[in-house]
């Protein structure tokens, strides 16, 4: 089930789901994440919100990639997975997964998961 959840301190809707699936994931603080991803995109000359950049950072704080057996929605992915956590890439979105209910600032569950990262 879809859960409204905006940890951007300052509650704007912009294109931040990286910084804020991140964040969410790690349980951690938005400016953190946003300044970590900043630092690391610098580094490898690539924008944040690149698949490689927050792949790498999500990976580097000990989250597994996988990419799932059979196309699915992150709605199928939650009726999959109804426990754990997981950061899921569409390719053009990112949101986390806990316990079966995803959390955005809108209802992504139609969108297709390409791969994602298990805590």
């Amino acid at each position: 089930m879809w859960k409204f959840c905006n940890p951007n301190p300052c509650h704007v809707l912009v294109g931040d789901c990286v910084i804020r699936a991140c964040t969410v994931s790690l349980d951690s603080e938005w400016r953190k994440v946003h300044s970590d991803l900043s630092f690391l995109s610098r580094a490898r000359c690539n924008m944040p919100s690149a698949n490689v950049v927050w792949g790498e950072y999500l990976e580097s704080r000990g989250l597994i990639y996988r990419v799932p057996r059979f196309p699915q929605t992150i709605r199928q992915f939650c009726r999959e997975h109804p426990t754990g956590c997981y950061t899921i890439g569409t390719g053009e979105h990112a949101v986390t997964v806990i316990d079966g209910d995803w959390y955005d600032v809108w209802d992504s569950g139609d969108e297709r998961v390409l791969y994602y990262f298990e805590r």
